[in-house]
């Protein structure tokens, strides 16, 4: 009777996390919102950037992080927020150290670009499921003028995607009366 007890509450414990698990597919599935990309890679994660151009003429080189974050599976991601912070080399000398926070509600579809500071474009394309390749180019309202390439690698994990322990199938409630039943005798 005790083993019967153990594998039936092993069971329902077992199905409760598949219940969850295929819960929250079947939402991110539903939701058609975001365009499915050709290559299915989650985006979100952190990245190492390395790069550089020219601003105002004069060369620089850029280094630094990216972490995308965003929710949704492989070729249904939204990209909720970009972090990038680096430092830009020019001439032997440190020019400058940023850290920036843009707020985002951008399908992703394989590649995205994100416009900020009168017409600047950061136009991100990723090539892997760890590369991606991304260009700076525009004029700020101050009428400095970017062009810049990069190159990106994945240097941690997805953020994307998986199971959301959140959810909750009201179909997996009956898996507890087989327990509730027996509990009663």
């Amino acid at each position: 009777m005790k083993r019967t007890r153990i594998i039936s509450i092993a069971m329902v414990l077992a199905l409760c996390l598949c219940g969850m698990a295929f819960a929250g597919s079947a939402v991110l599935k539903a939701d058609n919102t975001a365009p499915k990309t050709s290559t299915p890679y989650y985006v979100g994660g952190t990245w190492q950037f390395t790069g550089g151009g020219t601003y105002n003429g004069y060369e620089y080189s850029d280094t630094g992080t990216l972490v995308i974050e965003t929710y949704g599976g492989a070729g249904y991601e939204t990209i909720t927020q970009v972090y990038k912070a680096g430092t830009v080399i020019s001439g032997g000398y440190v020019v400058n150290r940023y850290e920036d926070t843009i707020p985002a509600n951008i399908p992703y579809t394989g590649s995205f670009s994100i416009v900020y500071d009168g017409s600047i474009t950061e136009t991100y394309t990723q090539t892997g499921p760890d590369t991606m390749v991304f260009s700076l180019v525009g004029t700020d309202r101050d009428g400095n003028v970017y062009d810049g390439h990069y190159t990106v690698t994945r240097s941690g994990g997805s953020s994307g995607g998986g199971c959301s322990a959140g959810s909750f199938s009201p179909l997996v409630a009956l898996l507890f009366i087989p327990l509730l039943l027996q509990r009663k005798k």
